[in-house]
């Protein structure tokens, strides 16, 4: 089981710090794309220093500023593994994010989207006390249709042959081609289920 970790990339602030959380897995089984966006010039340093060090399962695009569901869409298209972990420049993995992802993933087979637990660190990497941004809980519907549509963050992993039944990542276009997270989550509830993974891996 392989895990296709996929970065749009647009800011350098924190990126090495995102970079750093995947290359230090505890597990091998994953691969790594990343698109720079038409970001920042610091990101694009950092980006092409990781493409001169030549890590087999790295794999570093460079294009123009397309919005993130395109750049996701994209990332999700050069890539092949079994499924599909979202991550953004400025966030990190727990160093067991790959593992435990995929431990459940084999435990779960028919979810469509494995959504895990995230903590807000501050500039030294200290764990900050706030209340979460999003419920980590099951949807609610009403008659059938979700009345939450903000219960959904990173960290999230789908399976990529549930992505494959949807029309893939697509976003809004009056909102500049984001709100892809919301977007696809709702896709992949018409095609398989929302599992929770009750762990900070994010």
């Amino acid at each position: 089981m392989m895990i296709s970790i996929e970065t749009p990339v647009f800011k350098g602030g924190w990126l090495q710090r995102c970079i750093d959380s995947v290359l230090n897995q505890s597990s091998p089984d994953w691969t790594f794309s990343l698109l720079w966006d038409g970001g920042d010039e610091e990101s694009r340093r950092n980006l092409e220093d990781l493409e001169r060090r030549k890590y087999p399962n790295v794999r570093v695009y460079f294009g123009e500023n397309r919005g993130i569901a395109r750049a996701r869409r994209f990332l999700t298209e050069h890539s092949q593994g079994d499924f599909i972990l979202p991550l953004d420049d400025d966030d990190a993995l727990a160093f067991n994010a790959v593992q435990r992802f995929a431990t459940v993933a084999a435990q779960k087979p028919w979810a469509a989207v494995i959504r895990a637990q995230r903590k807000i660190i501050d500039e030294a990497g200290k764990v900050l006390d706030t209340p979460p941004w999003f419920p980590f809980e099951p949807r609610h519907y009403q008659r059938g249709m979700v009345t939450d549509l903000m219960n959904h963050t990173q960290p999230y992993l789908i399976n990529r042959a549930a992505y494959h039944r949807t029309s893939g990542w697509e976003g809004f276009p009056d909102f500049g081609f984001a709100g892809e997270d919301c977007d696809i989550y709702l896709k992949l509830e018409e095609v398989g289920t929302i599992e929770l993974l009750d762990e900070t891996l994010y």
